[in-house]
């Protein structure tokens, strides 16, 4: 169980976050780099890299170091005035991923702590076409909402809008879309992996210096990727010009299976390496034990989103700082926004451009129990009680 102890912090990133970037600046910006700096190479998949040569800004990247390490504020302040009318309930379209698998375990906390009826739960597997037939059983249960992990609207954009039009309201988490795409409520989405990409990008500056050599592996399948990874070398790019990096490509399929070979081979055919950077740290699940049998030990780990078996990682000393997702107040945040969408209340300034907690974390930030994710806030059931109070008595 993850913990609820009271812990409230003044979050200094409250006062002080930097400037989000626009999508369409930041992917300017990547492909213009490559055409305007002497030395520079850029290519797709395993090998690809860049470099050039300049002074690192380390000011700036120590400033978003520092003011990442506390928590981004919490993005639910208005109270829900009611709940679900009875016998209407929310479904959740379950990816195959093990983070999918805990945030159907948050959300049974969530309707729970909301008192409202539990969330059902429609399982896609792993490819489009179970995504498809996923969304279109839902679509004909016709549910108060539909909650949304991070799919590709490229493959599936399609249903989702046919599920919008039939009256659904559709909250995302990890989905790069908005309400043009039919997500009426993006949590997690374009900015925060925007704000991702920044922070790794100045972690590995500050951690290895201005002349860094860094691998960032990413998985092309998840379109949260290239948001990330355009704001990863839009921020390199500013604060280490004279860094040097390497892009990887890992299969999504690879996950849990050949990712860590994958890695200790692309590692040890790049000897020089400082840091390796995952968009998505389940990336490097199984990692670490791979890497001491190899005898890679100098090289930092740090990546986005860190599932428990990370967050485990990280305390036995195998990798070394996270973006650490809040998945906790990410589920609790959906169920909130999804109710109000259902039952006609305004949402919250951050449901609406879709910002979650987010913190850069060591191991001396994590709980004793790690198993149910990261928590920048570990009294938000407390906090959700008391935000939805109405709701349980006027639901």
């Amino acid at each position: 169980m993850m913990s609820i102890s009271s812990d409230a912090r003044t979050s200094r990133a409250a006062r002080a976050l930097p400037r989000p970037w626009g999508i369409r600046a930041l992917a300017a910006l990547a492909s213009a780099a490559c055409l305007t700096v002497t030395g520079c190479t850029a290519t797709d998949g395993d090998g690809g890299s860049h470099a050039s040569k300049g002074k690192a800004n380390m000011a700036a990247a120590k400033q978003v170091v520092e003011t990442y390490s506390e928590p981004t504020p919490f993005p639910v302040d208005q109270p829900l005035a009611r709940g679900l009318a009875s016998g209407r309930r929310i479904s959740f379209m379950q990816c195959a991923s093990p983070f999918c698998a805990l945030l159907a375990q948050l959300y049974g906390m969530g309707t729970k702590t909301m008192g409202t009826a539990p969330v059902d739960t429609v399982k896609s597997g792993a490819s489009a076409d179970g995504v498809q037939t996923a969304l279109s059983s839902i679509t004909a249960d016709d549910p108060a909402a539909l909650l949304l992990p991070a799919v590709n609207l490229g493959s599936v954009g399609a249903s989702i809008k046919k599920a919008h039009q039939a009256g659904i309201p559709i909250v995302g988490a990890g989905v790069m879309g908005g309400p043009e795409q039919g997500i009426d409520a993006p949590v997690n989405g374009p900015l925060s992996y925007e704000r991702q990409g920044r922070i790794l990008a100045d972690w590995a500056v500050v951690t290895a210096g201005g002349d860094a050599n860094i691998a960032w592996y990413r998985n092309p399948e998840l379109d949260f990727t290239k948001v990330e990874t355009d704001a990863f070398t839009a921020e390199l790019k500013t604060n280490c010009p004279g860094c040097t990096v390497r892009y990887v490509d890992i299969p999504l399929s690879d996950i849990g299976t050949r990712a860590p070979s994958r890695v200790v081979s692309d590692l040890q055919a790049h000897p020089d390496t400082d840091v390796a950077l995952f968009s998505s740290l389940e990336t490097a699940t199984g990692l670490p034990p791979a890497l001491r049998s190899a005898g890679i030990t100098k090289v930092k780990i740090a990546g986005s989103a860190p599932v428990p078996s990370n967050l485990q990682d990280m305390k036995n000393g195998g990798i070394d700082a996270a973006v650490g997702l809040d998945a906790g107040v990410l589920a609790f945040t959906q169920l909130d926004a999804a109710v109000r969408l259902a039952t006609g209340q305004p949402l919250t300034a951050a449901e609406k451009t879709g910002e979650i907690p987010l913190q850069l974390i060591t191991k001396d930030d994590l709980p004793a129990d790690v198993s149910k994710g990261f928590s920048a806030y570990p009294d938000f059931v407390q906090r959700f009680s008391k935000l939805w109070a109405k709701a349980r008595k006027a639901g």
